[in-house]
């Protein structure tokens, strides 16, 4: 350990735990500012397993170049890889009262506020935001339920949500061969099969499905991108 470090060390041990924090999200701060290349893929792996009890891979991109960082983008993909989105969140426009080390703390804050949808297939934020809206979409939620609970009793009526044929949940996720299973219980499955793909540059886990056990090429519906446009108040 260097002299440097050591001092680090001393240091961190005398500061509260708030204070700590502010000093992490400054190291990486400096870290990506001092690792970031122009025309580059700049990334790196977040050392988090599962997030809400789901087996996660948060990847960690920002573009730019040593002297501006023009976006951090945070993306989350159900583990193991089969490319299914479970959330993206992309910051931008950083400047004198908006630093790169409060965009690195507000991804990380929002990571910690993030709870599982069975039904949506997606990690949500159910705190209230500054428009209210995550109390309008929980209730907008429910009420999709209620709905399928009515309508699933028509026979000439086909739901774009179902029960999952494990847990019976209601959920909005399904199977490439037509059957709904939601992401907890897929995430249960045992990998059947895997595969490297060129286009990703990495290699993809395949299930079977609980229900004709088939291989599943792909969880639907697929999903869409979250920004994060808010700045926290330091």
């Amino acid at each position: 350990m260097s002299q440097e470090q050591e001092q680090e060390q001393v240091l961190e041990i005398e500061i509260n735990p708030e204070q700590h924090r502010q000093l992490q999200f400054q190291k990486i701060a400096k870290y990506i500012q001092k690792n970031c290349y122009p025309r580059r893929g700049n990334n790196f792996k977040l050392p988090i397993r599962k997030i809400d009890n789901i087996p996660v891979i948060v990847d960690f991109s920002y573009e730019g170049n040593h002297a501006e960082i023009f976006h951090l983008t945070c993306n989350i993909l159900l583990s193991p890889n089969i490319e299914y989105q479970m959330a993206e969140f992309i910051i931008r426009d950083f400047d004198a009262d908006f630093t790169l080390q409060q965009g690195i703390q507000l991804i990380f804050e929002k990571l910690g506020k993030l709870k599982f949808s069975t039904s949506k297939g997606l990690f949500h934020d159910p705190s209230k935001n500054n428009d209210g809206d995550s109390q309008e979409e929980e209730e907008e939620e429910n009420i999709m339920i209620s709905m399928f609970s009515v309508l699933k009793f028509y026979e000439n009526i086909n739901s774009s949500i179902s029960e999952c044929c494990a847990c019976f949940e209601v959920t909005e996720t399904h199977t490439s061969c037509g059957h709904n299973v939601c992401i907890a219980c897929y995430s249960k499955l045992e990998v059947a099969k895997k595969e490297w793909r060129e286009y990703y540059g990495k290699e993809s886990f395949y299930k079977k499905c609980p229900m004709c056990r088939g291989i599943i090429e792909k969880l639907l519906p697929e999903t869409g991108v979250c920004e994060l446009s808010e700045r926290l108040t330091l």
